[in-house]
């Protein structure tokens, strides 16, 4: 991280950390080989490949109905951005072949085979620059996908069609770590272990590889059992998680029901002092199982909680598993939260252009919280970023040839709308557009070169 710091990368430095220029012009040579392979000359360049990125992300925050409302000339529609940066046949064109592997090469014994490559490139650099934690957290999330695909089905517990990923974040919601789910059939298990154990277990090699530990891992009740507690604790992982009541190995506890009836707070415990494991009923608003083979029930604290009447709070002794749980375990929901807000609206009828649109958020997402770390106060917030990495790539890769008189308007107007201007450094010296001396630094917005003492001047007259 601190070589990043130190370079006081902008959002679209960031962002291009995991879509470098090797997976850019890799995209493109494989949407081309695709074309050519249904007898079409596309001839798609890296410029135009990141004008379609740049759509992608902004009908994150600006939606359509159609997205062909883009180009329309209609003023309720209209949007100057899109239609000066490429054209509309040509952005139809360009996204219906959008390929991401060499058929001839594909597969079959891999559902997603199709994205197989891209996916390798992007858990690759997403644990490259992953920053330094200790508390991890590991889940499902889910790819919206509503067309016909044999991966498809009611993901998670909130029941939308789609594709199941296993993933492994950091405890701010930083992607470390994902997988597609190809069910029992297409997974190779080992040791008579179930799917969710493998791919936790999966997870845990991907952290000991980077050499750096101890590892605390915070796991949702799906994938938590004791089996798997004991097998974490021989590999040296830390592991807390809460747990369905059918895989605690018939922990002798108190019944869910019985403990019901007892004042909140009440909790029952019981530790295998073979396995380093301990099992904990703990009542709350609800009866809480959750295991461990890092923390144990001591020291107690009081918490606050909701006592019943509206707005009324009550002190309830809470245990430290339980406390370290509720402070830790919240990558997750901060990880898909993120994503949820802004997530890519442009749907292909190919399923993989869902799961694309899917790790595209992952980038950026990754790339936000990058940048939280390095900017300190000069942080942006999520919405803003997004923003600023779509306009970049729109104006800066615009078909230049189509714009017609529009182009400078559309220059000028990019340049005084005080959003998103960062200040860069350039290798090659230029003339400043203010001042006209030389200078290593530019917009890079404007794709101007500028002094750090002229920037704010040439943004504002």
């Amino acid at each position: 991280m601190e070589h990043l710091r130190s370079q006081e990368l902008s959002p679209v430095g960031l962002f291009e950390l995991f879509f470098d220029e090797g997976t850019i012009n890799f995209i493109v040579n494989e949407t081309n080989r695709y074309a050519w392979q249904k007898n079409v000359h596309l001839g798609l360049t890296a410029q135009e490949l990141k004008c379609v990125l740049g759509i992608l992300i902004l009908s994150g925050y600006i939606s359509y109905p159609r997205r062909r409302m883009f180009w329309e000339t209609s003023p309720d529609s209209h949007h100057h951005l899109v239609a000066d940066a490429i054209r509309r046949d040509r952005f139809e064109l360009i996204f219906s072949y959008l390929h991401f592997v060499d058929n001839s090469e594909l597969d079959h014994s891999d559902r997603f085979t199709k994205v197989r490559p891209p996916l390798v490139r992007m858990n690759r650099s997403f644990q490259q620059h992953a920053p330094l934690d200790e508390f991890y957290s590991f889940g499902e999330s889910s790819c919206e996908y509503f067309g016909q695909s044999r991966s498809r089905r009611a993901s998670g517990r909130s029941g939308q069609l789609g594709c199941q990923v296993w993933c492994g974040t950091t405890s701010s919601g930083y992607l470390v770590w994902f997988e597609p789910s190809q069910g029992t059939l297409f997974t190779r298990l080992g040791g008579g272990l179930d799917l969710g154990t493998s791919m936790v277990l999966r997870f845990t090699d991907v952290l000991q590889e980077r050499g750096r530990l101890p590892y605390h891992i915070f796991i949702d009740e799906v994938f938590t059992s004791v089996q798997l507690m004991s097998i974490l604790r021989r590999k040296g992982v830390k592991a807390t998680g809460t747990v369905r009541d059918y895989r605690t190995e018939r922990c002798p506890l108190k019944d869910p029901k019985e403990l019901k009836k007892m004042r909140r707070g009440s909790f029952d415990y019981k530790v295998d002092e073979c396995e380093e494991v301990i099992v904990c009923r703990w009542r709350d608003s609800n009866v809480v199982t959750i295991c461990s083979n890092a923390a144990g029930i001591e020291p107690v604290r009081l918490s606050s909680r909701p006592a019943g009447a509206a707005g009324a709070r009550g002190q309830v002794r809470l245990r430290c598993l339980l406390q370290l749980y509720q402070e830790k375990a919240g990558g997750m929901g901060r990880m898909d939260q993120n994503m949820a807000r802004y997530r890519v609206r442009v749907r292909g009828t190919k399923w993989y252009s869902s799961f694309m649109g899917y790790v595209l958020d992952a980038a950026l997402n990754n790339a936000w919280q990058l940048h939280r770390i390095c900017c300190g106060d000069a942080q942006v917030d999520l919405l803003a970023f997004r923003r600023y990495v779509a306009c970049v790539y729109l104006e800066s890769n615009a078909d230049t040839s189509s714009q017609g008189r529009r182009g400078r308007w559309l220059e000028t107007e990019s340049r005084f709308d005080m959003i998103g201007h960062w200040i860069v450094h350039q290798d090659k010296r230029t003339r400043c557009a203010l001042c006209h001396s030389q200078t290593n630094t530019h917009c890079e917005k404007c794709q101007k070169g500028v002094h750090a003492k002229c920037f704010r001047e040439y943004h504002i007259r």
